[in-house]
């Protein structure tokens, strides 16, 4: 109750602190790993929120392991450590994660092999093709986007991020991507500053 108190009243420190404590006191006390994650990945420390979340891994049912162990990759991944991330994202209970599959695709870009990225985008497709709404399917849509544009396949990334902008104008990154995209190749009869502000209009419909 001390906890949940400090946590409302935003002493997230002082709650953090006491969940420390309980925690010495029971290392597998899942609600305390859950608190104690939330409040790390909110004040920005992931290297506190991964190391809650290994704990909750041991402890969480079957089910729930492949959120958890994504959720870890991504706090590591946010805290610079790639290859220990790309090694936890190995793990097979994670194969057919979307979120697994989308932070694998961003860590083999940022290795720059897209063809490891390409590769795992085919999978998430596959994945997500019968399962996933229009958010989803315009989050892929944009990785799409990215990856073509490592391969300088220009156009295809442009009208990939406007077929995602179509489905769900308001998806994260998407005019901002497009933005850049039209940024970077040469219009034929075509006026770059007209488009672009075009697709900043749409996705703020």
């Amino acid at each position: 109750a001390a906890i949940a108190l400090a946590n409302r009243l935003g002493d997230s420190a002082g709650a953090m602190k006491q969940l420390a404590e309980a925690l010495n006191q029971d290392g597998r006390h899942r609600g305390a790993l859950e608190m104690l994650a939330n409040l790390a990945e909110e004040t920005g420390d992931h290297a506190l929120a991964a190391r809650a979340l290994e704990g909750l891994v041991d402890v969480v049912d079957p089910d729930e392991r492949p959120h958890v162990v994504t959720r870890r990759a991504k706090m590591v991944l946010a805290g610079g450590r790639v290859d220990e991330a790309a090694a936890l994202l190995a793990d097979p209970s994670v194969a057919s994660d979307p979120e697994a599959l989308e932070a694998r695709i961003r860590i083999a870009l940022e290795r720059g092999d897209i063809a490891a990225a390409a590769q795992t985008l085919d999978t998430l497709e596959t994945v997500i093709r019968n399962a996933a709404g229009a958010t989803k399917t315009a989050q892929v849509l944009l990785l799409k986007a990215e990856i073509m544009s490592h391969r300088r396949e220009t156009a295809e990334a442009i009208a990939a991020c406007r077929r995602a902008l179509a489905l769900h104008p308001g998806v994260l990154g998407g005019a901002t991507l497009l933005a850049k995209l039209l940024d970077g190749r040469v219009l034929a009869g075509t006026d770059a500053v007209a488009e672009k502000k075009n697709a900043t209009t749409e996705a703020q419909r």
